[in-house]
């Protein structure tokens, strides 16, 4: 499930890294963008940004001012800052994709690609990329690498890339020049990963805002997170403060991880500040579902048909959709299902197989909340 907050300021941020200068390329000042994004955070959106992203009220951080700029500021540290690590079995992790990404859009850099293992080339770095592989170089060499190094290959050289490499780290660390992304075959891949790094970084603080729970004031790792969903779910969710009797059911059955009994846990910072929660309104709202980031209240764009059919058109005006998706999302919004409509003869053509039209629907669903998600972050001259 998907915080479409989070998802229309990656968007944003995503759309500002595609926005050229007066000579046609793009150029990141990393200070200008720092500052920039903490202002989206703290004040966009009439402050829903603090709270369905920061979490800025279960903070003491939730009024306009310095309080605001200081919730941003401390989950950009926290979370944009955040060393992403490559998970077993990959061979990098989002932060890398989204600095390859980056580097091949420096002019003539479109072959750069992350290698591991195998000789790297020995050529020395373009000239365009001389100070960056510099930087990435001592950045590198401040950390631990474990196993084979990691490195960004281009035009004959090597650059060094550290295994463990914050969102932050790789926007930072983009080109001095960028081309910018004409089309939408180009700007959805980078747009997509740009979400896909910000949910990654994202992870442990959102699901502690879920929760209802301060994410500066607790050291939480995702499988403690897991478990805490899963044992509030057992217990009703967060909609009522549960009886005893449920919460010993519910004990039962999903224990909290590292806590020997419930009354540990009650007796215990997380358990004290979760349950306090529970008799009062949260401005978010606890998702039931066991794996959930976001409140499921915040996980669909909450809009009128006319609204969304309103926003489909300019879409479709921007060349983002075709009709076959306008036709898709149709069917969908007359709450037909996904079987009924591949038996339609237009659908049966485009898809001749079923699996094929549930993997197109669902890039088509995530794409369209994306776009309109990010709408958010437009005004209205923009459209």
């Amino acid at each position: 499930m998907q915080n479409r907050h989070l998802v229309g300021f990656s968007a944003h941020v995503a759309k500002i890294l595609n926005t050229p200068g007066p000579d046609g390329w793009v150029r990141v000042r990393p200070f200008a963008l720092w500052m920039r994004l903490m202002r989206t955070l703290a004040h966009g959106r009439d402050g829903e940004h603090r709270r369905r992203i920061l979490g800025a009220h279960l903070m003491g951080l939730d009024s306009e001012g310095e309080d605001a700029e200081q919730a941003a500021e401390t989950w950009m540290r926290e979370v944009l800052q955040r060393p992403l690590r490559i998970r077993a079995g990959r061979q990098a992790q989002q932060a890398h994709l989204l600095l390859e990404a980056l580097i091949r859009r420096a002019p003539g850099m479109e072959g750069a690609r992350l290698m591991r293992g195998g000789e790297p080339p020995d050529g020395e770095p373009p000239a365009l990329l001389a100070d960056l592989a510099v930087r990435l170089g001592r950045l590198a060499a401040a950390r631990e690498i474990k196993g084979a190094p990691l490195r960004l290959e281009v035009e004959g050289a090597a650059l060094p890339v550290p295994p463990e490499l914050s969102v932050w780290e790789a926007l930072e660390h983009a080109p001095p020049l960028m081309r910018v992304l004409a089309t939408p075959a180009e700007q959805d891949p980078f747009f997509h990963l740009m979400i896909r790094a910000m949910e990654t970084a994202n992870v442990l603080w959102g699901r502690s805002v879920a929760l209802g729970l301060s994410p500066k004031d607790h050291d939480l790792s995702v499988n403690q997170i897991k478990s805490l969903q899963a044992f509030v779910a057992a217990a009703g969710g967060r909609r009522a403060r549960p009886e005893r009797a449920a919460l010993e059911a519910a004990w039962a059955k999903s224990p909290v991880t590292n806590f020997r009994s419930l009354d540990a846990f009650l007796a215990d910072p997380v358990g004290r500040e979760l349950f306090a929660g529970f008799s009062q309104p949260s401005l978010t709202p606890f998702d039931e579902a066991r794996d959930a980031e976001i409140p499921a209240e915040e996980s669909r764009l909450t809009l009128d048909d006319e609204t969304l059919r309103r926003n489909l058109k300019i879409l479709r005006a921007r060349a983002v959709i075709d009709d076959l998706d306008l036709q898709i999302y149709d069917a969908l919004l007359k709450e037909r299902a996904l079987k009924d409509i591949h038996g339609l003869p237009w659908a049966r053509k485009a898809f001749p197989t079923f699996d094929s039209l549930i993997d197109h629907t669902d890039m088509l669903v995530k794409k369209i909340d994306r776009e309109i998600a990010a709408f958010d972050e437009e005004g209205p001259e923009d459209r």
